[in-house]
């Protein structure tokens, strides 16, 4: 059925839309029709029969330079030409869609002009650095990833990562408020001197990027350059009577790279830290320099134990220090001084001395090694290193010791001991002269078919490890993916071939002494007193290269730990992480066909869409006045049959599948969906919780998904926090740690789950940079009929408001619970006690649009 109505039916429709409307005939310009609503906006009365550009614009006697009817009439007819405006008549931002209609013959110029002042206004806010004035990380990343995706082949970008030299000292010295100056100071003139298509922003609190466009290496290298001379120019007018440098490191890209952010990111940072180290190094120099031009070498030790340090290093083999990280000095026993040449005991900043008397090929280390002492990033240090003696021979030399921090945290004392190896005549694990080792090699120590050690010795050398001995310890787990098909496939002889090639490149990465074969795809590389970025570093060169020669033929991840180590701990997390990747990869390889896989993911996949599978939210309650201050999010699946499943019944069998990262993201997903709809409708929102499983938070791309979904929908990233569920006891600390700071560093709340479990470990509690702890609803049931299950919740809430850590029970189920948990200062309670999980609708109706609390 047709309608016919009439012009005035239109117009009356057109006045009632809250836009800007209006048409002018593209011959003349004259408007021949605008809304009330627009003529509201530009404060006319009569606008038809004007010329346009006369009444929308300030001073202007021609057609606007902008205008886009031109542009229209080159385009295919119906095309819009969505464009912004700064209005300069009435100083609003519109959103314009300019379009070109034919009519009687004629055509006219029609546009819908929406007014985005406001939320330009408010975008540009949340995208700047509060304290520099320039993007903040979150805009930043996203302008480039932009960048990164709109490159065409003839055009390229250099990235530069500098970092502030010497912050932490003007801090400490100055006060931080100098500190902000210093960053706002560095920030502003590099925005300055830039180009229009150039940008910078702030990456984290010292380190900043700044983007150039279609320039060459040279080039940004003369200025970053020029820069540190500007810098140096205009501190003084700024009263800054300090240093004003930064470190940089370069990244070119093109479009054929295909680098995502992270990627370019890596690739800048990794060059700023050679240049960071060597302004240490050249700090240091200088500083001993001036120290030994001053000849001062006899000024007395301040230090009060003078007397205890001689009678302790008197009576030992080894040789002693002690440092006061405050001033550089440090003093040494009296037989290092006469077995080294020492110019005294007492040494200022002994790092540099011993810089120039450590084997060129081990300074580096050295001096790496003790700067991470000095500046705190380190409390233990075990290195091995060689050294000039007294009589100009080389020496080998195993240092040990322990950095102690005063009240306010920071650096203060470094003592240990230091051993001559070469004397002891002992074999220590990874040191001591490689030739000798490999000549009293057992045979049956060593795998024939790729020559590495075998598991034989890596059983006795599990049995013979002092794990004192180190600072710090890595693993890293390989396992070739179905490697009898591999040989079915290819042949016997090409599966050889993929060993040998996986044990050398194991053995030129990690040494002959620290690989080994252990089982018929299995290897291990052992990475003693290594960071846990190097050991990153390592491992992913590991997996370049096997992608590049055997692509998706080997799986591998790594497991790290500091100060309290075990190995064989240290084992069994790298290798299920590595289980968990070949898991990934036989699902990705070309050998894996398995149709019940293929038929369960895409049944998966039809659930989804047919909205079987949903989140329902159970709500979170202040502990003393009842009012809601969050919610978790719950997967439950409805079956037309049998109504909502529990998750018990299909969860474990999608995990086993390699299917619940895609079910944590759907569900993320889903949560931001129904938080962006309420806040659209007027809500004033509170965190809701997410849980994330072991695989799915140790998955190497997870921050990135997380990222991309939550700003999809424009939600605030501390109003999700993420739970990091199961037991984390086989998820190696180091790897945990790396991932909540990255999560913590985005804005997001991170939660400890099921606290109280079996796998439950005190380290992780002060360790990670939680946002909260749950109390796993086991040890909460178990507190009211088992006294010592008591006496440990009370411990741990009492523990949690020390560290600043908000503290949640699960499973509440009566208001004697409740009551008792109150009591103990719990601050936040969860369960059937308040309510059980509900649906989207039932949960909206209930706390969101009521806003219900529960008065207690």
């Amino acid at each position: 059925m047709e309608f016919q109505f009439d012009l005035e039916f239109y117009k009356d429709i057109l006045n009632q839309i809250n836009s800007n409307i209006y048409i002018t005939d593209i011959e003349t310009d004259e408007i021949v029709y605008m809304n009330d609503y627009m003529k509201k906006t530009f404060h006319m009365e009569d606008a038809e029969g004007k010329i346009c550009w006369k009444v929308f614009q300030e001073g202007m006697d021609h057609r606007c330079d902008f205008c886009k009817i031109e542009k229209l009439q080159k385009m295919k007819a119906g095309q819009p030409s969505v464009w912004r405006e700064e209005n300069s008549k009435i100083g609003r931002t519109f959103l314009n869609y300019d379009v070109l209609k034919q009519w009687n013959g004629q055509t006219y110029h029609i546009q819908n002009s929406m007014d985005i002042t406001e939320k330009v206004r408010l975008s540009k806010k949340a995208s700047m650095d509060e304290l520099t004035g320039i993007y903040n990380r979150s805009a930043g990343k996203r302008h480039l990833g932009e960048m990164l995706a709109s490159l065409t082949e003839e055009e390229n970008l250099i990235v530069a990562l500098y970092d502030i030299n010497g912050l932490k000292w003007v801090n400490d010295t100055f006060g931080h408020m100098e500190g902000d100056r210093l960053l706002v100071f560095t920030a502003q003139n590099i925005k300055e001197h830039l180009k229009k298509t150039d940008f910078v922003f702030r990456l984290s609190g010292d380190e900043f990027i700044v983007v150039f466009v279609n320039r060459s290496l040279d080039e940004v290298d003369r200025w970053m350059k020029d820069m540190l001379e500007t810098l140096e120019e205009k501190r003084r007018a700024h009263g800054m009577d300090y240093e004003v440098t930064f470190s940089y490191g370069l990244a070119k890209i093109y479009a054929g790279d295909h680098m995502t952010v992270s990627d370019v990111l890596s690739i800048a940072d990794s060059q700023m830290y050679i240049q960071k180290r060597d302004h240490h190094i050249m700090v240091g120099k200088r500083k001993l320099q001036e120290e030994m031009q001053k000849d001062e070498a006899g000024t007395l030790f301040q230090y009060n134990k003078d007397h205890l340090f001689e009678a302790i290093t008197e009576g030992m083999d080894e040789y002693g220090f002690v440092g006061n990280l405050k001033t550089g000095e440090f003093m040494y026993s009296k037989k290092m001084v006469r077995d080294f040449g020492l110019p005294s005991q007492i040494l200022k900043n002994a790092a540099a001395y011993w810089g120039e008397k450590v084997h060129p090929d081990d300074v580096m280390g050295f001096l790496r090694s003790n700067q991470d002492i000095a500046e705190g990033k380190a409390e233990r240090h075990a290195i091995q290193y060689r050294a000039k003696n007294g009589k100009n021979e080389w020496v080998h030399l195993l240092c040990k010791g322990r950095m102690l921090r005063d009240a306010r945290g920071k650096p203060d004392i470094f003592a240990g001991s230091i051993r001559n190896l070469d004397e002891t005549g002992k074999t220590y694990p990874f040191y001591g002269d490689q030739k000798t080792r490999s000549e009293n090699r057992q045979d049956w120590n060593t795998d024939r078919k790729t020559g590495i050690q075998n598991y034989d010795s890596y059983m006795e050398f599990l049995g013979l490890i002092d794990e004192d001995f180190y600072a710090s310890m890595g693993v890293v787990a390989i396992h070739i993916v179905d490697l009898k098909e591999y040989n079915y496939k290819y042949g016997r002889g090409e599966g050889d071939s993929l060993l040998i090639f996986v044990a050398q490149l194991l053995k030129k990465l990690f040494g002959e002494e620290r690989s080994y074969r252990i089982s018929g795809a299995g290897f291990l590389a052992i990475c003693p007193n290594l960071s846990y970025e190097k050991l990153q570093d390592k491992h992913q060169e590991l997996r370049r290269q096997i992608e590049v020669s055997y692509p998706m033929q080997a799986a591998s991840s790594i497991a790290w730990e500091e100060n309290v180590i075990s190995l064989e701990r240290l084992q069994e997390q790298a290798e299920e992480k590595m289980f968990l990747e070949l898991n990934k990869k036989r699902k990705e390889s070309k050998f894996f066909d398995d149709k019940t896989m293929n038929k369960m993911f895409a049944g998966v996949q039809k659930a989804i869409q047919n909205h079987n599978f949903s989140a329902y939210l159970q709500p979170k309650a202040d502990a003393r006045t009842g009012e809601i201050c969050g919610a978790e999010a719950l997967i439950r699946y409805y079956d037309q049959k049998s109504g909502i499943v529990a998750p018990a019944r299909f969860l474990p069998m999608i995990e086993k599948a390699g299917f619940i990262r895609y079910m944590d993201l759907f569900i993320l997903k889903d949560v931001c969906r129904m938080m962006r709809q309420w806040i659209d409708q007027g809500w004033e929102p509170f965190p809701i919780s997410v849980n994330y499983s072991r695989v799915t938070i140790l998955d190497t791309h997870i921050l990135e998904a997380t990222n991309e979904i939550v700003e999809e929908f424009s939600i605030s990233k501390d109003l999700i926090e993420i739970e990091v569920t199961e037991s984390i006891g086989s998820t190696d600390s180091g790897s945990l740690r790396k991932v909540v700071e990255c999560f913590r560093r985005e804005g997001y709340r991170m939660a400890l789950d099921d606290f109280g479990a079996e796998y439950s470990n005190i380290y992780m509690l002060y360790t990670l940079d939680i946002t909260s702890l749950k109390l796993d609803r086991r040890i909460v049931t178990d507190m009211f009929k088992d006294r010592r299950a008591k006496i440990v919740v009370e411990n741990v809430i009492h523990a949690c408001k020390k560290l600043g850590i908000l503290c949640v029970a699960e499973g509440v189920e009566t208001e004697e619970n409740k009551d008792e948990l109150c009591a103990m200062s719990c601050e936040v309670v969860q369960g059937y006690f308040l309510d059980r999980p509900l649906c989207e609708k039932d949960f909206f109706e209930k706390y969101i649009s009521g806003g219900t609390d529960l008065s207690f």
